[in-house]
């Protein structure tokens, strides 16, 4: 149980980092979106609202496998 546990936050922290770096170019796009005429920046700022969203529940996922280890 102590190795599963010990993988789980290596997965965790090896799935974490990457959607961290999602979460900056989603801050990114919707900073460089001003600059855009209207039209193209709503659509930006959207995908970047939608991925913004997916990294969140991708997080949510990870503590929630955590936690469902921890309780067996």
């Amino acid at each position: 149980l102590n190795y599963t546990l010990g993988t789980m936050g290596i997965m965790a922290h090896e799935l974490r980092t990457p959607l961290a770096t999602m979460q900056l170019i989603g801050e990114a796009m919707r900073n460089e979106a001003s600059q855009l005429p209207e039209e193209p920046a709503q659509r930006v700022q959207l995908l970047a609202g939608r991925m913004n969203h997916l990294v969140r529940n991708m997080n949510h996922q990870i503590d929630m496998q955590i936690a469902n280890a921890r309780l067996m």
